[in-house]
């Protein structure tokens, strides 16, 4: 019928695949030393978060917030911009919280449905 919805389904998986013997602490870890001090490890981060599978990114979050004390999308966003900080502020969120975030944005904006700058 050449329309979404006709009984054809569509899936979605991601490309990054899990890597094995990952440590969300560790990670948080890793995390916090890229985001210390003065100037930020931008490859650090890339590396760690570019070799995490978003099931095993999740964990990061909650043991980054259990050591430190910090959420850790909102230090990464004031230590990242630009594409950067886009990119790994969705690749923290689940899909659906990164959607709600997208659509919280573009209400924010005047109250107009209109994509984020």
């Amino acid at each position: 019928c050449g329309h979404f919805g006709c009984g054809v389904k569509y899936r979605t998986r991601g490309t990054i695949k899990d890597c094995p013997g990952a440590d969300p602490q560790k990670d948080a870890e890793v995390l916090h030393k890229a985001m210390k001090g003065l100037g930020t490890d931008e490859k650090a981060i890339v590396e760690l978060l570019g070799n995490r599978s978003n099931k095993q990114r999740a964990p990061i979050v909650t043991a980054y917030k259990k050591t430190y004390g910090k959420d850790l999308i909102k230090e990464l966003k004031s230590e990242l911009n630009g594409p950067l900080e886009k990119l790994v502020v969705a690749m923290m969120m689940s899909p659906a919280n990164y959607d709600a975030y997208l659509v919280k944005g573009a209400i924010q904006v005047g109250g107009k449905l209109q994509l984020l700058p």
